[in-house]
């Protein structure tokens, strides 16, 4: 087979199960470093005009160029815990624009364009949480800021909230444990039966990852199971890119290395969801099919038995 080519891969016994359909084809992905930092590196966000590096543990966030390069640093957030998420304001919304970031003390936190910070809202729960944030984009949570809590050590599942433009918090429902939210987005409106849901991935250390849909009205959905390690990394691929610099960045805590998978590579799959595990660098995409789900691993250029993926990005 060429590297670029399509294959059959046999699944080795509790390595991945779909909770609806299992995929079996395969192409090779290329997977670059792009940026290497000197931060335990939790997320990464890329906006029109740079990327954004954000520390676990310490809350710094250093800017770079959408190309790469090195970064340098912006602001730091109150230290609050491990892992951070953040997103930035959509185009067209009522919030005030800034950067929103969920710390691990369920406290969100806005930062402007200048670095200023601010508290924007707290979430009325006391455990601590991974930080999962997502602005709703496609309407069916009123265009809110929507939050998850939970961590990956917690068998409880979590709580899922909306925030409004003024910092407003209504709790929407929860949803059920192994593992807790570790990141989120907005599923595209033509994303089968969950168009336009919550998609989280929960985090069972070393031993189980799944892809959940969170609607209005709180039903929970399993699209896609992984054995053998917890889900992190999640990105909703677009329909569209910009240029050579698309694709996808992936925030590896271990290294300090914001890790690029090239739009190009990626053309097969647009519209779908692409998540990664924890610990083993293993990369899906989960896409409707046939009124379910399929989950595709991609063979990648990832050597390394030990990664540890967190937050991923999409670069316009």
């Amino acid at each position: 087979m060429t590297s670029r080519g399509v294959r059959i891969i046999v699944l080795a016994a509790g390595a991945v199960l779909s909770t609806t359909a299992s995929a079996a084809g395969s192409s090779r992905v290329e997977v670059r470093p792009l940026v290497r930092t000197d931060l335990p590196l939790g997320d990464v966000v890329a906006t029109n005009d740079h990327i954004l590096y954000i520390a676990e543990h310490t809350g710094q966030i250093d800017q770079g160029a959408l190309g790469g390069g090195s970064p340098r640093p912006f602001v730091t957030l109150p230290r609050e815990g491990e892992e951070v998420r953040c997103v930035p304001t959509p185009r067209a919304t009522a919030f005030p624009p800034g950067l929103y970031c969920h710390t691990p003390a369920n406290n969100i936190y806005r930062v402007t364009a200048a670095g200023r910070i601010e508290l924007f809202a707290r979430l009325p729960e006391r455990r601590t949480s991974d930080g999962a944030l997502a602005f709703d984009t496609g309407g069916r949570f009123g265009y809110a800021l929507i939050a998850a809590t939970g961590r990956s050590n917690d068998h409880h599942g979590g709580g899922v909230y909306a925030v409004d433009p003024r910092g407003v918090v209504t709790k929407l429902g929860s949803y059920p444990g192994p593992g807790g939210a570790e990141n989120a987005t907005i599923a595209p409106n033509d994303f089968g039966s969950a168009a336009g849901d919550l998609l989280m991935t929960t985090d069972t250390p070393s031993r189980e990852g799944r892809l959940l849909a969170f609607a209005p009205g709180a039903r929970v959905s399993v699209l896609a199971t992984v054995y053998g390690d917890g889900l992190n990394s999640l990105a909703v691929l677009p329909r569209r890119w910009r240029g050579e610099r698309s694709g996808v960045l992936i925030a590896d805590t271990r290294t300090g290395v914001a890790w690029f998978l090239p739009a190009r590579e990626l053309q097969p799959y647009r519209g779908d969801a692409l998540v990664a595990a924890e610990l083993r660098g293993w990369i899906y995409i989960i896409k409707p099919a046939n009124h379910a789900y399929q989950t595709i691993r991609l063979e990648t250029d990832l050597t390394s038995s030990k990664y540890n993926f967190e937050g991923a990005t999409v670069v316009p």
